[in-house]
């Protein structure tokens, strides 16, 4: 069943960074096609292996609170990627969402930032996306 709200192609998008800087955007997709990997920093070998740090002295709303060791996903349709690619750029790479699901892709789960807040952040993955292991 077809929703208009979700697509069969997940996206990672590599400018969170520096959104606007397409160069160096560019620069970091043409490193993902040319190693095959997409993965969360440091890009190791072990990259597949999800993990996270959480740091008691941090704030859950500034996203340093538990900073996990995850590649995001956005599941958005092309028709509804404009802020998206605002707040990570215009480069990024898309698998179909079987695949991704194979690889061992889950949810994420989302709450407030803070209670009276209604911005909502994932504490599951720390962004705001479907998060999988590396592929």
């Amino acid at each position: 069943m077809h929703s208009p709200y979700t697509t069969d192609v997940l996206a990672h998008f590599v400018g969170r960074a520096s959104p606007n800087d397409h160069n160096e955007n560019f620069r970091k997709l043409a490193l993902v096609l040319e190693s095959g990997q997409v993965s969360y920093a440091p890009h190791t070998k072990e990259a597949d292996k999800v993990s996270h740090v959480i740091d008691p002295s941090k704030r859950l709303d500034t996203e340093e609170l538990i900073v996990p060791t995850v590649t995001c996903f956005a599941d958005i349709p092309d028709s509804s990627l404009g802020v998206h690619v605002s707040k990570y750029g215009r480069f990024g790479v898309g698998f179909r969402r079987d695949f991704v699901i194979r690889a061992g892709a889950r949810p994420v789960t989302y709450v407030p930032c803070s209670p009276t807040s209604g911005s909502m952040r994932s504490t599951d993955a720390g962004c705001c996306r479907t998060c999988a292991r590396s592929t």
